[in-house]
């Protein structure tokens, strides 16, 4: 089956004070040119990267940064969603209108679409299990990889192409693209879940995330760090970032309930939170989400007037959590087989 490719090389990298993602360098190379290099890899015969352009439509400094690719440059074509940081589903909107407008030219247009974010320094191995998982069940529309914690990720997918056309033109009929996230952008489709290879979908979204990799961030910005400094006249205050980054909007609310909850010093890993309450609604029921998170949160608390440093707290109770989710969804589903696409 013939595929094109869409690389989302937008947002903020508010967590990242505003170092852009695209340009990190991971083991010599750029997170923009792993990205697109494993897509061509996988067949890709035309890549859409969808991030900030200068006025030669390219994105910015990509000439002095993506040299090593550039006898493939009439595969790769440029562009920005609409409005600009309009978010992922945006993003993949405008990625798929770029390879319309070349492909109603050159005809015979690709049936499958590689989706992937351009923050991911293990990008081959996540696009290899995709590729494997080709060609598609005749009832699927796409694969996407699922994590260790059972989170999809639809930002390494590859979906039947007309698919996710419709999909995106039917939020655009009803206005509702901008903001969107991808995960409501696909909802409707019958997407096969596929078992990720550990790390392959770790991503870099804060600068521990960057230190885990060895990879060096920029001297920071002043003008782009979202979190204003606290002074000892002035109490600490996180305005809200831009609400199309999920994530980093979750990151500023954390911060914020800490300091009116005077828990100052207190370390929140976001995401093992969101893992749990997911592996909680997936092994129990929805409602089951927030119950979990709230007496893992008090169980912590007590530890912690007990005298146990608070974050090791937290990860305790989070890890006897998801072990009694384990210990459920066992019980509860014990002919459950692991994914194969192809079945």
């Amino acid at each position: 089956m013939r595929m094109d490719a869409v690389v989302l090389a937008g947002g903020r990298s508010s967590r990242l004070a505003g170092s852009a993602k695209a340009h990190l360098v991971y083991r010599g190379t750029t997170l923009l040119k792993r990205a697109i290099a494993a897509a061509i890899a996988a067949g890709a015969r035309r890549v859409a990267v969808v991030g900030p352009t200068d006025g030669n439509g390219e994105p910015a400094a990509l000439d002095q940064r993506y040299s090593s690719i550039r006898p493939d440059a009439d595969r790769l074509l440029f562009t920005r969603e609409d409005p600009p940081f309009g978010g992922p589903a945006a993003g993949i909107a405008a990625g798929i209108a770029a390879l319309d407008e070349v492909e109603s030219e050159a005809g015979a247009a690709a049936t499958l679409l590689l989706v992937l974010a351009c923050d991911l320094p293990r990008i081959e191995l996540a696009v290899s299990a995709l590729t494997a998982a080709l060609p598609l069940p005749i009832d699927a529309d796409g694969v996407m990889l699922i994590d260790a914690d059972e989170r999809t990720q639809p930002l390494t997918a590859i979906y039947r192409r007309s698919a996710l056309r419709a999909a995106v033109a039917e939020r655009h009929r009803s206005a509702q693209i901008d903001g969107l996230s991808v995960r409501a952008l696909v909802g409707t489709l019958t997407i096969v879940a596929v078992a990720a290879s550990a790390g392959s979908t770790d991503d870099i979204d804060t600068p521990a995330d960057a230190a885990r990799f060895e990879i060096a961030l920029p001297a920071p910005n002043p003008a782009a760090t979202p979190i204003t400094t606290a002074t000892d006249a002035t109490p600490r205050r996180n305005p809200m970032p831009d609400r199309h980054d999920d994530d980093a909007l979750l990151e500023a609310w954390c911060l914020r309930l800490t300091d009116a909850l005077e828990l100052q010093g207190l370390t929140v890993d976001v995401q093992s939170v969101l893992g749990l309450a997911g592996r909680a609604a997936h092994a129990v029921a929805r409602p089951a989400a927030p119950l979990t998170t709230f007496v893992v949160g008090y169980a912590a608390a007590l530890a912690s007037a007990g005298g146990s440093d608070a974050t090791s707290a937290i990860q305790t109770a989070i890890a006897t959590a998801q072990r009694l989710c384990r210990e459920e969804q066992a019980a509860t589903q014990p002919q459950a087989q692991s994914t194969n696409a192809n079945e």
